[in-house]
């Protein structure tokens, strides 16, 4: 070995540089977790409006009927609550009365048999306030089938009841809708929180990508 070998510096070995110079993962994740995000948020709004426009539009569909007195309904085969609807509109009329009914009787048959549908009393709390509607279930029944009943309700002495008060008769609440409204929101929850996990995945990632690239500049 030479003098002049023995006086060169020691020179660290260098670590070989990266051959691909490319940032992972591609700058396109940013475009697909925001197309995700825009997607849950989609989900999430038109699932709460579904529920809500559903919702509304059962309650302004059910059948009212001014009473006392007596009326026809056409009813499909099914579970039904009578409500007294203190807050209504009926044939352009408006109601709006006390919430306390009073001591009403109550009856309805079947338009073509005569046969007698049985009214039961509503245990649970049925009350809602819709628009421009506020009401009270008060009783519950069964129609066997589709077709016409005859509704029928007095005032039993000279209480609030004689009175002209308003009876909506239609399904219990739609809970169905109510389901499917909170699942879609849901599913919207969990897209938009994996669109951002991802997101910061992909930060993340591409950061240390560049941090390490930078590291085998040369100069660096």
């Amino acid at each position: 070995m030479s003098e002049a070998d023995t006086n060169q510096p020691f020179a660290p070995p260098q670590a070989p540089r990266p051959t691909d110079q490319r940032i992972r993962p591609s700058a396109w994740w940013y475009a697909a977790t925001a197309g995700l995000l825009a997607a849950a948020i989609a989900i999430g709004v038109c699932g709460a409006a579904s529920m809500v426009f559903r919702v509304i539009s059962d309650v302004e569909g059910i059948t009212r009927v001014v009473m006392p007195g007596e009326d026809v309904m056409l009813l499909e085969k099914g579970s039904y609550v009578i409500s007294h609807e203190h807050k209504s509109i009926v044939n352009g009329r408006r109601f709006h009365r006390s919430p306390e009914l009073g001591d009403v009787t109550c009856r309805l048959v079947h338009a073509d048999s005569g046969e007698r549908i049985a009214l039961e009393p509503l245990r649970e709390s049925f009350n809602y306030t819709m628009g421009s509607y506020e009401g009270e279930g008060v009783w519950r029944f069964e129609a066997p089938e589709d077709g016409s009943y005859v509704l029928t309700a007095e005032a039993v002495g000279d209480g609030a009841a004689a009175q002209e008060f308003v009876l909506a008769v239609g399904p219990p609440f739609p809970w169905r809708h109510l389901v499917r409204g909170i699942l879609a929101v849901l599913a919207a929850g969990l897209m938009f929180l994996g669109a951002v996990a991802v997101f910061l995945v992909v930060i993340i990632l591409r950061s240390t990508r560049k941090r390490r690239l930078a590291a085998h500049q040369p100069g660096s």
